[in-house]
């Protein structure tokens, strides 16, 4: 993981870590593949800087991995206000996992 000013972030790169703001509210999931449309209100928000995954970067160019990261991205964003649900989580696992095997309509 490595903390990036947000003038230097892109759409495509995949958060390391979750973004709150000052007071603490929970804005962006980790896992969550930014966009430009992300990025605007995390300005506004007043964020600075951001956790930014050193290993991943989002292709956007279509294809199954980028169908899989979407579906995490989603699952994750889902389950968001629930971590302290242990049943939820294993929910979230569960989805998680089908999702990473390509198992994403049934």
């Amino acid at each position: 993981m490595k903390l990036i000013p947000i003038a230097e972030t892109h759409a495509g790169m995949i958060l390391a870590d979750d973004v709150s703001d000052a007071r603490g509210t929970p804005l962006l999931g980790k896992g969550t593949i930014l966009t430009d449309q992300h990025l605007a209100i995390l300005k506004r928000r007043g964020i600075v800087a951001l956790p930014i995954n050193e290993e991943e970067e989002s292709d956007n160019g279509g294809g199954d991995e980028n169908e899989i990261a979407l579906y995490t991205q989603r699952i994750r964003h889902m389950f968001f206000h629930h971590q302290n649900d242990p049943r939820m989580m294993r929910l979230q696992a569960i989805a998680l996992r089908h999702a990473e095997n390509g198992d994403l309509h049934g």
